[in-house]
C-alpha cells in the first residue's frame, strides 16, 4: 500500500496539477463524521476564512485536473456609471464602443473558447485583466496576461532594495542591465460572447463558471438584464507514465498550511466549483469526476477507478424510477460534498461550518430525493461515504428543488455554486436532460 501511495503521489505531482495559487491551491482535510448531528459541537467561533480577503467576489471551477478562477469587483452596480456607459455604448452610431475593466481570470489550465486560447498547462497559474468590450451589438471579454512582475507585491525587497523588475534598464550605457529592454507587453486576447435574455435582474456585475461536460464549461457575465455566456473547454493534461523507483521527499508544512500535495491527488478523481466573497469566506463542493467508459483510473485509496455517474450507466438508468421517499444511490461514485466557511442558509434551513470539528470549515453530503413527482435536497453529516452509505441518523435537513428538463442529454452529474450576489448564490445539480436548483444567502 505504501508502495502504492508513493506512485500516486509521484503521479500526481508529475502532471503538474497546480500548485498552491491563492484560492486555487485550497483543500480543507476530509474528515469522516463520527457522531450523529446532535451529539456533534455547536459551530465554533472565529473560523479564519479559506483565503485572504481581497474584495472581490470569486467563482472557480476546477474540471480535468485544472482550475479557473474569475473574480470581479461588487462595486460595479447595475445602473452604475460604469454600466450605462457599455449599455449606451450600443446605441445611436453602429460603430460606438464601450470598454469597462471588470477584473481578472487566474488559471493553471489551457482553456479554448472556440479559436481563443487562454492560459497553458503550468505549475504556475497565470493571471489576466479582464474587460468587457462593446461595439454596436458585438460583445467580447478581453484578456491581457499580467506578468509576474508587475502582480501586486511589495515594492521592496526585504533587504530594503528595489525589485528586480524595477531595475531594468537601469546602468550605465552599455551594461548587461542597460541592454535589457524590458519585455513588450503581452497582446490582448479576446473572447467572443453571446448575449442573451436574462431570467432575473442582476444589481451588480457577477460572473460565474458553470460545467457543462467532463471537460467543458459555461462562463456567464449578468449584469442588469444583461447576460453574456462563453463556453469554454479544459485541456487534458498528458500524464507521463510513473517512475516505480522514484523517492518522494518527505514535505514539511504548518498544521493550518493548505495540503497541495492532497489537493493535486483530489483533483485526479474529483471537480469543484466554488464561491469566494470579498471577505475571504470561501464555499465549495465536489463530485466524481467521469471517465471514458473503458478508460482506467486510479483513486486515491490506490484502486482502479470507476467510469463516474454519467448518462450510460446503472445510476442514470434508474433516476426517473426513483421511489417516492427515497435518495438516489450512486452506485459509481461518492456522494457530493459541500464545504462551508460560514453559515448558509437554504430556505428555512441554515448549514454551518464547524459540524465536524470546531474552528473548521463545516462539510455535508448532499442527497436526492423524489418527494412525488418533486425532487429535495438533503443534507447529511456524513461528507466521505459512497453514494450507496446514507445514515439516516446522520441527516440534518432537507429543501426543495426547482426542476426543469429540457437539457443536453449527454451530460455527466455536474454540481455547481454559482454566486449571484455578494452574499448570496444558487446551487445547481444537472445530469443529462435534468437541472435542479436552489437558492442560497449567507448566514449569520
Amino acid at each position: 500500500m505504501h508502495m502504492t501511495m508513493v506512485r500516486l503521489g509521484a503521479l500526481a505531482l508529475a502532471a503538474g496539477i497546480g500548485a498552491a495559487i491563492g484560492p486555487l491551491g485550497l483543500l480543507g482535510a476530509r474528515v469522516n463524521a463520527q457522531q450523529p448531528a446532535s451529539a456533534r459541537p455547536a459551530v465554533s467561533q472565529g473560523l479564519r476564512p479559506s483565503t485572504q480577503a481581497d474584495g472581490l467576489l470569486r467563482s472557480d471551477l476546477s474540471l480535468m485536473t485544472r482550475t479557473a478562477s474569475i473574480a470581479v469587483t461588487p462595486g460595479l452596480k447595475a445602473g452604475g456609471p460604469e454600466h450605462q456607459s457599455i449599455a449606451s455604448a450600443g446605441t445611436g452610431s453602429a460603430s460606438a464602443a464601450g470598454r469597462v475593466r471588470i477584473g481578472q481570470l487566474r488559471t493553471n489550465g489551457a482553456l479554448q473558447f472556440g479559436t481563443v486560447g487562454v492560459g497553458r498547462l503550468s505549475q504556475t497559474a497565470v493571471t489576466f485583466d479582464l474587460s468587457l468590450l462593446r461595439s454596436g451589438d458585438s460583445w467580447q471579454l478581453e484578456a491581457v496576461e499580467v506578468p509576474e512582475a508587475t502582480m501586486p507585491g511589495p515594492s521592496a525587497s526585504a533587504s530594503g532594495q528595489a525589485p528586480v523588475s524595477a531595475l531594468a534598464g537601469a546602468g550605465p550605457p552599455g551594461s548587461p542591465a542597460a541592454l535589457a529592454a524590458p519585455a513588450a507587453p503581452p497582446s490582448p486576447l479576446t473572447i467572443p460572447l453571446t448575449r442573451h435574455k436574462s431570467a432575473a435582474s442582476s444589481a451588480m456585475l457577477v460572473a460565474s463558471w458553470s460545467p457543462r461536460s467532463r471537460d467543458a464549461a459555461g462562463l456567464a457575465l449578468t449584469w442588469g438584464d444583461l447576460r453574456l455566456e462563453a463556453d469554454g473547454q479544459f485541456a487534458e493534461p498528458k500524464l507521463p507514465r510513473p517512475n516505480p523507483n522514484r523517492q518522494v521527499d518527505p514535505v514539511n508544512r504548518k498544521h493550518d498550511e493548505p495540503n497541495a500535495g492532497a489537493r493535486l491527488l483530489m483533483l485526479t478523481q474529483l471537480n469543484e466549483s466554488a464561491m469566494g466573497l470579498p471577505n475571504g469566506q470561501r464555499f465549495s463542493v465536489t463530485c466524481a469526476r467521469t471517465f471514458p467508459r473503458g478508460q482506467r483510473s486510479i483513486s486515491a485509496a490506490g484502486t482502479i477507478g470507476r467510469p463516474g455517474p454519467d448518462v450510460e450507466g446503472p445510476d442514470f438508468a434508474r433516476l426517473m424510477s426513483t421511489s417516492d421517499g427515497a435518495v438516489v444511490e450512486l452506485t459509481e461514485s461518492p456522494v457530493p460534498r459541500l464545504v462551508v466557511d460560514a453559515p448558509l442558509r437554504f430556505g428555512k434551513l441554515v448549514v454551518r461550518a464547524g459540524n465536524q470539528t470546531p474552528g473548521h470549515p463545516g462539510a455535508y453530503g448532499l442527497w436526492l430525493k423524489r418527494v412525488g413527482s418533486a425532487w429535495r435536497l438533503l443534507f447529511n453529516s456524513e461528507s466521505d461515504v459512497w453514494g450507496t452509505q446514507r445514515d439516516p441518523k446522520f441527516d440534518v435537513g432537507e429543501v426543495d428543488l426547482a426542476y426543469t428538463s429540457g437539457g443536453d442529454a449527454k451530460r455527466p452529474f455536474g454540481i455547481a455554486l454559482v454566486p449571484t450576489a455578494a452574499d448570496r448564490g444558487r446551487l445547481v445539480l444537472a445530469w443529462g436532460p435534468h437541472d435542479w436548483s436552489a437558492e442560497f444567502t449567507t448566514a449569520p
